[in-house]
This record gives C-alpha cells, sequence and structure tokens, in this order.
C-alpha cells in the first residue's frame, strides 16, 4: 500500500503545487521518487516526528496541504501533541499517514507496534480518519482527502495488501462500500 500511497501522491503533486511530503526517515526505496519530481516539496527531518508535524502545520497555515508519513506507531503517538495543538486545534488541512498498522514493523520490537493509531485519531474531534482496505482504495481514499477540510489521519498498510475482490478501488467518505450482497 505505501507504493500506492506514494503513487497517488505523485499524481495530485504533478496537477497541484499545493502537495508537499515530509518524513520521518522513513520511506526509502519509496518516496525516492517523490523526492526527485519534487524536491521543493518534500523534506526528511530525520527522526524528529514532532518537528514534523509542526513544519506541516506551518506549512498548512500559508496554503500547503502537507502529507507527514511515517511508522503508524509514531506518526500517531510521537507528535499527538503537535498535530492536536496545530493541525486540529487551528482546523488545518495536514494529511498524518500512518505505514504499518499491528504488528506490520514488529520485527522492530514493541516500540513499532502500532496498535493505538485508529484509536488515538478517532478520538479527536474535527479529525478524519481512514484505514484502507487495498491498495487501489488506498490511492482513492488519497485523491479524496485532498480538498478536504481539516486533518486526516490515514493507517496504509506497508506491503503486499492484496486486492479486496469486488471493492475496485471505489472510496467515499461517509457511506460504505458494498463488495457482495
Amino acid at each position: 500500500m505505501r507504493k500506492a500511497f506514494v503513487e497517488a501522491l505523485l499524481e495530485l503533486a504533478a496537477h497541484d503545487d499545493r502537495v508537499f511530503l515530509i518524513t520521518a526517515d522513513l520511506g526509502w526505496s519509496v518516496v525516492e521518487e517523490f523526492a526527485t519530481r519534487h524536491p521543493q516539496r518534500f523534506l526528511n527531518v530525520g527522526v524528529a516526528e514532532a518537528n514534523m508535524a509542526g513544519l506541516a502545520t506551518g506549512l498548512a497555515q500559508v496554503g500547503f496541504v502537507p502529507f507527514i508519513y511515517s511508522i503508524a506507531t509514531f506518526s500517531s503517538m510521537r507528535c499527538y501533541e503537535q498535530v492536536r495543538n496545530g493541525a486540529l486545534l487551528h482546523e488545518l488541512p495536514v494529511r498524518i499517514v500512518g505505514i504499518g498498522g499491528g504488528y506490520a514493523y514488529g520485527h522492530a520490537g514493541p516500540t513499532h507496534y502500532g496498535l493505538e493509531g485508529l484509536v488515538i485519531a478517532g478520538t479527536q474531534p474535527g479529525m478524519t480518519v481512514l484505514a484502507p482496505a487495498d491498495p487501489a482504495q488506498a490511492r482513492s481514499a488519497v485523491r479524496a482527502t485532498l480538498d478536504r477540510p481539516g486533518p486526516c489521519y490515514q493507517r496504509i498498510g506497508k506491503g503486499n495488501n492484496p486486492e479486496v475482490p469486488g471493492l475496485g478501488g471505489r472510496f467515499a467518505f461517509d457511506r460504505p462500500e458494498v463488495v457482495r450482497d
């Protein structure tokens, strides 16, 4: 799903100069193409997720739609206060992307278990929370968030997520997608 996310972001960035990608030292082998095509709209802040969220808030205040990208546990917890006091309280279009929920990064130990991200995001008034089912729906969801007001948290699978039969990448806010009767 990471690849699908970056592909959708590349499509958006090609036609909309507001799209900005910030990573916290994650995504190498995934985000290089974005960094190469749009170097003026890409930052790697290193292992500094709180700074990443603060930068995204500032960028959103001046008209960008920043996407912050890190492992789910870090994008949801390490920068929680900055997202709450920045993007949420000011209703800014910051897009928080958490990669690899659950135990997808389990080999790195318990600090990388992405168990709480959806719950943390879901408790915040004004936060749109998304968990796409497969890569095609992840692409659709990324596109759908571009002009949505306020912040969004989107948890994306780490990789090798199979297509959901019957879904066809469909996505719309505030309604379920029926894949079979």
